[in-house]
């Protein structure tokens, strides 16, 4: 650039005057320069970096994960959700949709949703934010590795090992993002009334979970950043999401936003994006990362307390549930894809198979091997157990399995209290009854059996024994209130006990245990009424006594806690061989700790006497 002469300024420094001129033509030059197409193609080089600037790097880490979605207008036979895998970045990086044969590459690969980690070439990644996996230099240049060195396939088994968090329990923070475009495009619902439909209502994700999950998982509002206004954040992006080619446009855009222009601090596990109604989702509602932290809505659909659920039940790592003929026909399961487009529908729980592997209801859990014992039951529904009915002495969930099989899975669903929604036009078949699902490991469940009161499941040729398994419902009370269902669980070969037979725990535990001289060699004989562990679990031989007992009698060290109730002639006058809690102390003791010392003084305690037999006899 020419500058002034600064000869007609001689009034003036001549010194000063050329500094001057020297700092105007220094900042104008520079100015220039930054303006030129060159270096703004420098700036943004890479044709997708608009969407997201971390695109001009050189490479991205990401992770990878299949992506789970609930269509808008289910047409269970026709209308199915495309399979699709993302890669994307932590710490709202940018996310590319991975295109091509999967088959093929995964061949190659050891991957898993949520574990494997790649490192992508930007050079790979389209315009569209996608990378082709079928492009020849996708394998040669694409490094993979597991995060935390764990190996398994894409479609793993569902346990809460590979979720977020470690066992579905605790307070999760979740940060939700209200996006808006450069054109205007907004969400209909105000980041206030977004607030309340995930938060704050009467019928939200939050409250639905906390009430299916008997108040273990609980999603509370994210805190800790100064734009955010209780859990939500109103994001503005640079873009045009009209013209975007699909919905992780709107993802992407949002996370270039929130890295650079928002403060949201980092005290969140899973975030919710609710787009504008005019982003591409195709036929999807919402999409959600299976075992990730993302979950995306097209504009209302955000706000549906059954949409919110289910994307979020994929980022639990859980799959679709089945009906045997379409992956979403189980009409019973959050997990399905049977809903209403309703802010005040949506109280629903999951599967028998999902819940058990959520843990919610473990204590009240029963493993059935056929082949080894029949099953004679009371289950009652999760309503039973959430409002207080329920005393945890009957069971929740019922599991069978054999070696030789797949498992099935059984429990009791009601159509009231927080799973009182279902379509109109299932209720006759999967409400009020004993659902029975079978669940292949990493890959949707499926509902094979929906029975009422008096009627059968039948399965030929189980585990290869050449006998029907039979699981038979002999009634279900009305409401919850007024208990459960009495279920049996058998082979031909077998001779179960006629349902008029009671199997009903009684209601209290007995401050005595009793003593009986029973005709079958027992002579008098004591259980212990103090309580021991079972898996973690207090437990009495009242318990033990109620449901399944020869199963329960087969855990380590419970024949000789409760001779009397397993039968068990030789323990009757035996130590118990299991720790017990002392009446009025929290501490658990065993019968060596009683023969120790003191003696004559610790069998004097309440209950001792009875479990301790051998001991405390030999100092009488």
């Amino acid at each position: 650039m020419r500058c002034l002469s600064t000869e007609r300024y001689s009034v003036m420094s001549s010194s000063i005057i050329s500094a001057i001129l020297f700092t105007l033509c220094f900042l104008l030059s520079t100015f220039v320069a930054n303006s030129s197409p060159n270096v703004q193609r420098i700036k943004e080089h890479h044709p997708a970096a608009h969407i997201h600037r971390d695109l001009n790097k050189k490479s991205i880490d990401c992770l990878v994960h299949e992506l789970g979605g609930i269509v808008v207008k289910p047409n269970f036979d026709e209308d199915q959700i495309q399979q699709r895998f993302t890669c994307g970045s932590e710490n709202h990086g940018p996310t590319v949709l991975l295109l091509g044969n999967y088959n093929s590459f995964l061949e190659k690969q050891t991957f898993t949703s949520g574990v494997t980690s790649l490192t992508i070439p930007t050079e790979l990644v389209s315009e569209k934010m996608e990378v082709d996996l079928d492009d020849p230099s996708a394998s040669e240049i694409i490094t993979t590795s597991n995060k935390n060195d764990i190996k398994r396939g894409l479609r793993l088994e569902p346990t809460p090992q590979r979720s977020l968090i470690s066992d579905y329990h605790g307070f999760f923070k979740t940060l939700v993002v209200r996006v808006s475009d450069s054109r205007g495009h907004s969400p209909t619902f105000s980041a206030a009334e977004i607030s309340k439909h995930v938060f704050f209502g009467d019928l939200t994700m939050a409250s639905q979970f906390r009430a299916c999950s008997n108040d273990q998982l609980n999603f509370t509002p994210a805190l800790g950043g100064s734009d955010i206004v209780d859990g939500v954040v109103d994001v503005h992006v640079d873009i045009d999401l009209s013209t975007t080619y699909y919905s992780l446009a709107c993802v992407n855009a949002a996370d270039d936003a929130l890295d650079s222009k928002y403060d949201i601090g980092t005290t969140y596990t899973y975030v919710m994006y609710i787009c504008p109604d005019v982003v591409d989702f195709g036929n999807a509602a919402g999409v959600g990362e299976i075992n990730g932290k993302k979950s995306w809505y097209k504009d209302t659909f955000g706000s549906f307390p059954y949409i919110q659920m289910h994307e979020i039940g994929h980022n639990l790592a859980f799959f679709h549930s089945g009906d045997g003929i379409g992956e979403y026909g189980d009409a019973s399961c959050i997990m399905g894809g049977h809903y209403e487009s309703d802010l005040e529908w949506g109280r629903m729980c999951f599967n028998a198979a999902k819940t058990w592997h959520t843990g919610w209801y473990s204590n009240q859990h029963v493993t059935v091997t056929p082949t080894n014992d029949l099953y004679y039951g009371n289950l009652v529904d999760v309503n039973s157990v959430f409002l207080g009915y329920d005393q945890s002495e009957n069971d929740v969930v019922v599991k069978v399995n054999d070696e030789n099989e797949t498992d099935l899975y059984f429990m009791l669903h009601r159509l009231e209290g927080i799973t009182r929604d279902m379509k109109d036009k299932f209720r006759e078949t999967f409400a009020n009854r004993i659902n029975i699902i079978r669940r292949r490991t990493g890959m949707p469940s499926s509902l094979v059996g929906h029975l009422a009161s008096g009627e059968e499941y039948v399965q030929v040729n189980w585990g290869d024994t050449g006998q029907s398994l039979h699981i038979k419902v002999c009634s279900i009370a009305d409401h919850y209130e007024d208990g459960g269902a009495k279920v049996l669980v058998f082979l031909d070969s077998m001779n179960p006990p006629s349902c008029s037979d009671e199997v009903l725990a009684p209601t209290t535990t007995p401050s005595v245990s009793p003593t009986v001289t029973p005709s079958s060699g027992l002579g008098t004989c004591h259980d212990s009424n103090l309580k021991t562990k079972i898996n973690g679990f207090k437990r009495s031989c009242t318990w033990v006594g109620a449901n399944n007992t020869r199963h329960r009698c087969q855990k380590p060290g419970m024949a000789s806690h409760c001779p009397l109730t397993c039968l068990e002639v030789e323990m009757c006058n035996a130590d118990s061989k299991k720790r017990f809690q002392l009446k009025d102390s929290v501490q658990f003791q065993s019968c060596d700790w009683v023969g120790r010392k003191l003696t004559k003084q610790r069998c004097q305690k309440e209950g001792v006497a009875s479990t301790c037999r051998a001991t405390c006899a030999a100092i009488s």
